[in-house]
């Protein structure tokens, strides 16, 4: 909440110091686990930082990977999931699509 011109965040945020995203319900409380937005991608919020994972990441058993660019094909879309086929770290990478990473391309 701005104390000063009274309004509350909700919704996802961006924290202007460090940069990561949040989700904040009607409340203003930060949120955790799997949540979609409304254009339809997933975001992991990590338990204990709140934030969006970012990158690599090791979530009950499975590789998942979260974009870590501000866009996907002109979507804003920092730290969503992905599936699918992707160019990371050098490498073809391939996604189911619960974005379980189910390895590399030959």
């Amino acid at each position: 909440m701005d104390q000063q011109n009274a309004w509350m965040d909700t919704g996802w945020t961006t924290n202007l110091a460090n940069g990561q995203l949040y989700y904040l319900d009607k409340n203003g409380h930060p949120l955790t686990g799997w949540q979609r937005s409304l254009n339809g991608f997933w975001y992991y919020l990590q338990p204990g930082s709140d934030a969006a994972a970012i990158g690599w990441n090791w979530i009950n058993g499975h590789w998942y990977y979260f974009n870590p660019e501000e866009t996907i094909n002109g979507i804003k879309a920092k730290g969503a999931m992905v599936t699918g086929r992707h160019f990371i770290d050098n490498r073809w990478n391939r996604f189911d699509l619960n974005g379980h990473w189910l390895g590399y391309e030959n």
